[in-house]
């Protein structure tokens, strides 16, 4: 079930979503970590323009496997995967 938190600073949002990666691995009995996904608070306009990044990343996903493909800065940027 989604769980809102309001953090009242952005560096304490950074920060969290930072960290984020470090909730998956954690270890802990009885609880699994790994199903956690944070996710910034977006507008609308925010949401649409990611999603066409999310589209584009999976068409170069498809069209070029033997690379990552990331979003960083608004831009789907690509390196190649280390082997």
């Amino acid at each position: 079930r989604p769980i809102k938190a309001t953090l009242y600073h952005a560096e304490f949002v950074k920060q969290a979503l930072r960290k984020a990666s470090r909730l998956r691995t954690k270890k802990s009995p009885g609880t699994d970590y790994a199903k956690i996904y944070l996710a910034p608070d977006r507008s609308k306009k925010e949401r649409l323009a990611y999603r066409k990044l999310v589209a584009e990343m999976k068409v170069l996903t498809q069209e070029k496997p033997e690379q990552h493909h990331y979003i960083r800065n608004g831009k789907v940027m690509s390196v190649d995967k280390k082997v």
